[in-house]
């Protein structure tokens, strides 16, 4: 692990000393001090001696105004960009003095659980001579919130009492003994250096979904020009050069659609089926792809009208690197022109999807939640190669459950007998694939349970790509995760065709069109 977060319980003259000494003990990396939220920018010491995001200033002003989302997302792109640029970073937390204990707290322990960097916690050598309760209560709190705490150091010149207690309540904590505030012990540094990510958080998750479409900026056409939500999402992704966009619809209507919006859409490219001088092209191509269905030029030029189809004409013809349409269509109407006219990639019989849920502290696929209402064993056996496929690709390494009512041999019937089938399909076609069913989703998901039920199955407590027998089970479970585990639900993401074009929900939020966008960048990038 290249990162440590060091933080006190309450105000606490220990910490900064404690951070500079843990800078000094890895000596000779290249190391650096971030700061999340400091007292000032224009002070010198802060200035020299670490990289800030906020000031308290203007982080109590953000709050206030409901904006603690932006907050930490704004923090986690900085120690992105740090933990790219330095070998080692030391994040040093709040004094709780300024904006208030409670707030202060929730505040980093969001930041904390977001990033995923291990904590060290220092305790004063007063507070050392309290009683533990407060501590130990408050420790387990931060663990609870998805913090993990490498170790507790007590400041002074004591030893810290209630170090038992601290285990008892929060099992992940190695109390070291005490050190002055100037000393770090090599043990510390080495649990460190010793810890490995545990988790994908929503944040980072989303994060590096960002950085990694920047990194090959593609083209990405979205039909649906003048809805408010393509909107802020395209204004918002072209400030940031995540990506280039074109909108299709009407110039005038797009144009008073951004106005309107309040936003600028820095380089946007807007294009009107009725009027671009592609069209003629595109509609003798059109014709030319479904001529055996009858298709005429005439009907072409008619079809051409609509703006998804135009969209998807401009994806097969590399005018596009891919399209995401479905905040104001359904399914099928982003769906049949991309099998029509881009059809699916060699190897593939069907277009199926994937949602990427993340939760608090990992990140899940579910197949096939909105394309396929009731595949056969053939293709629920390729829905679950294609999910795996799509999983490794975006940082996922895959352990793939086929889910049924019934795990192994514990029950009978016609839907169970289809999921053996489809796990013996899947293995005689990809047998590098770590797969496994059929498993009930808690035998599948919780180690536990996968001990009493399937304590043999490789897969059984391990799995994070979720195979559902059919369209019903999926969507609904989909949704019942996203919206009781306070999940955030990143597609439906589609698989199978040759050239990326990507769904979403006519219930998406922005961050949701964002995430989308930024998904298919990536397809298009290979």
């Amino acid at each position: 692990m290249n990162s440590l977060f060091v933080t006190s319980l309450s105000e606490s003259m220990a910490k900064s000393s404690f951070a500079k000494a843990i800078l000094e003990q890895i000596g000779e990396k290249s190391s650096v001090l971030y700061k999340p939220v400091v007292s000032c920018t224009t002070c010198g010491s802060c200035k020299e001696s670490c990289e800030s995001s906020f000031t308290f200033d203007e982080v109590s002003q953000l709050l206030a105004g409901g904006e603690k989302d932006f907050v930490v997302n704004k923090v986690l792109a900085d120690y992105s960009a740090l933990s790219k640029k330095y070998d080692f970073v030391v994040c040093e937390g709040t004094d709780y003095k300024t904006l208030g204990k409670f707030v202060e707290f929730d505040l980093m322990t969001s930041i904390i659980s977001n990033i995923d960097v291990p904590v060290v916690v220092v305790l004063d050598e007063d507070k050392n001579k309290k009683s533990c309760n407060v501590t130990a209560s408050t420790l387990s709190i931060i663990t609870s919130a998805g913090c993990r705490v490498a170790a507790v150091v007590g400041c002074g010149s004591e030893s810290i009492s209630c170090s038992d207690k601290i285990v008892k309540y929060t099992s992940c904590v190695k109390p070291l003994p005490t050190v002055a505030a100037g000393e770090v012990t090599k043990e510390i540094v080495d649990i460190v250096l010793a810890m490995e990510p545990s988790k994908v958080t929503p944040g980072m998750f989303e994060l590096e979904l960002l950085n990694r479409a920047a990194a090959n900026k593609q083209t990405i056409v979205l039909p649906e020009g003048t809805e408010p939500r393509i909107l802020e999402a395209a204004d918002e992704l072209l400030k940031k050069e995540i990506c280039n966009i074109v909108l299709i619809g009407n110039e005038t209507e797009v144009k008073d659609a951004i106005e309107s919006a309040g936003l600028e859409c820095p380089g946007i490219d807007i294009v009107d089926p009725l009027t671009d001088s592609r069209k003629e092209a595109y509609a003798q191509e059109l014709a030319e792809l479904r001529k055996k269905k009858g298709m005429t030029y005439e009907d072409a030029c008619e079809t051409l009208k609509d703006e998804t189809y135009y969209a998807t004409m401009m994806v097969y013809k590399g005018d596009a690197s891919g399209m995401v349409s479905g905040a104001i269509h359904s399914t099928a109407n982003t769906v049949r022109p991309a099998l029509q006219i881009i059809k699916t990639k060699p190897g593939a019989s069907i277009v199926s999807s994937v949602f990427f849920m993340c939760l608090a502290e990992k990140v899940w696929v579910f197949g096939d939640c909105a394309v396929n209402p009731k595949p056969t064993p053939e293709q629920l056996a390729e829905i679950a190669i294609s999910s795996a496929e799509t999983a490794k690709q975006f940082g996922v390494d895959p352990v793939v459950a086929f889910l049924s009512y019934s795990s192994g041999s514990s029950g009978t019937g016609e839907d169970v007998e289809k999921v053996i089938k489809a796990v013996s399909v899947a293995r005689a076609t990809a047998p590098d694939v770590i797969l496994d069913g059929p498993l009930q989703f808690d035998a599948a998901s919780t180690p536990s349970v996968a001990e009493t039920k399937v304590p043999d199955s490789k897969v059984a407590g391990k799995a994070n790509v979720f195979v559902f027998p059919d369209l019903n089970a999926g969507n609904n479970c989909y949704k019942a995760v996203q919206r009781t585990a306070d999940a955030v639900a990143v597609g439906p993401v589609l698989q199978g065709l040759k050239k990326p074009v990507n769904d979403l929900s006519r219930g998406c939020k922005v961050p949701d069109v964002i995430n989308t966008i930024a998904i298919t960048a990536i397809q298009a990038q290979g």
